[in-house]
């Protein structure tokens, strides 16, 4: 999330955040949203095929799934859905699950995208104790 974060304000994201403000409507099934910037296609699956999401004392998203991808408190609940619905697909492929092939499935920006969340990470490493 934090690569997303670092990247979160360009002028694409906030046009589709306003319109959902504005009209309720999340827009198209391809528009991410939220810090987590997370498609609209996969919030309304993540929703249907994890429960924990609904569940008052885990996600507690509820309500307008889509205005709770806005929420920087929920957007790490639809990530660890949608990372969770990752592994189980690579498990059942019998692909390999890494730090990268995760980054890939989250993003897939090829080498650009894997750099840029790597340098987060070290970001994180270096500024937060017992990494």
């Amino acid at each position: 999330i934090r690569n997303e974060l670092h990247h979160y304000f360009s002028p694409k994201e906030k046009p589709a955040e306003d319109f959902l403000n504005a009209t309720g409507n999340p827009g198209l099934e391809k528009t991410s949203l939220g810090p987590g910037q997370v498609q609209v296609r996969h919030i309304r699956r993540l929703m249907e095929n994890f429960p924990q999401l609904r569940n008052s004392e885990e996600g507690a998203i509820m309500g307008d799934p889509f205005k709770a991808a806005l929420d920087p408190a929920k957007a790490p609940w639809f990530v660890a859905a949608y990372l969770a619905e990752k592994i189980q697909q690579r498990e059942a492929h019998g692909d390999i699950i890494s730090h990268q092939s995760l980054i890939q499935d989250f993003n897939p920006g090829g080498n650009k995208h894997f750099e840029n969340v790597h340098k987060q990470l070290l970001w994180i490493k270096t500024h937060h104790r017992g990494w």
